[in-house]
């Protein structure tokens, strides 16, 4: 029988974990289809978390300090995990009960294997994002290198492939996330999906509970997140030249619409000068001078 090892990364988590563990423990066909190996990882919690775990009879290992994010946590979930097959989950996250079956009846088509989620705002208890697929097939197959291409190039067409979504294969856990910073996994993400096939479920299967004051807007955290990205598309830049110079101008128009939101128009125009030349990046370009609470009032920067 098929081992999955699931490791939860915890800090402070005392009013989600409970829900978070149940929604692992439910899941439909354990000890029956898979046996589950649950790794949950304290960043050094303060709160209750580890009471509440340890009443719900799970062994808790922990970071001999605070990390700073989650990234140390995974890093030891891997090496600690037994499964055949690995996912992750973040201690806000609620999976649906067949979440773990219906991704294992892909596992022998490719080493990762991903699924559709919800995206909840806690705030205000709304749905803000559901992934939604038109194709009527169980599954979408993506080819050697297929997402790896996609995610090198910073395109949002492609693969959902949001960490909590996926299950890899035992082969992969070699492959490290940062440590420096802790908290970023784009660099990880793309590694693994360097020269291999992968599966997309075409179900939502989980959802992620998110507040709108997330990181997303955080300086810092944009700050790491563009560094990391930057030089990880940077790393394949002898590999894939064309593709790389792609990937990191659409990593400068990113950027710079974090600047337009936070009203730095400085920095945001300097990225947008080293974007692609799109006619939205011009548009937003123009706007840094005048306009641009009348562009964030009516329309998605992000989006």
């Amino acid at each position: 029988m098929v081992t999955v090892s699931v490791i939860v990364t915890v800090y402070n988590s005392e009013s989600t974990v409970k829900k978070v563990i149940s929604s692992i423990k439910n899941q439909i066909g354990v000890g029956i289809n898979f046996k589950l190996e649950i790794i949950v990882i304290d960043d050094c919690s303060t709160d209750k978390s580890f009471s509440i775990l340890k009443d719900m009879g799970i062994i808790l290992h922990k970071n001999k300090s605070n990390s700073g994010g989650p990234n140390k946590g995974r890093n030891l979930g891997m090496k600690l995990a037994k499964g055949e097959f690995i996912c992750f989950c973040d201690h806000d996250d609620l999976w649906n009960n067949d979440k773990i079956i219906k991704m294992l009846e892909f596992r022998n088509l490719a080493p990762i294997i991903s699924s559709g989620y919800i995206v909840n705002d806690l705030q205000s208890s709304r749905v803000i994002k559901r992934v939604k697929y038109s194709s009527k097939s169980k599954y979408l197959k993506y080819e050697k290198n297929i997402s790896f291409f996609s995610k090198l190039t910073k395109s949002n067409s492609g693969q959902n492939l949001y960490l909590g979504s996926l299950m890899i294969h035992k082969d992969l856990k070699k492959i490290k996330f940062e440590e420096h910073f802790g908290m970023v996994d784009y660099d990880w993400i793309l590694k693994i999906l360097h020269k291999n096939s992968s599966i997309e479920v075409c179900e939502s299967l989980y959802t992620r509970n998110v507040k709108k004051d997330n990181l997303s807007l955080e300086r810092n955290y944009r700050k790491n997140d563009f560094e990391i990205t930057h030089k990880a598309i940077k790393s394949f830049s002898q590999l894939y030249p064309k593709k790389s110079i792609t990937g990191i101008k659409k990593l400068h128009g990113s950027y710079a619409r974090y600047f337009y939101l936070v009203d730095d128009m400085v920095k945001a125009r300097t990225h947008f000068l080293n974007s692609d030349f799109s006619l939205k990046n011009i548009l937003y370009f123009i706007t840094t001078f005048a306009g641009s609470k009348f562009v964030k009032k009516y329309f998605n920067v992000f989006g």
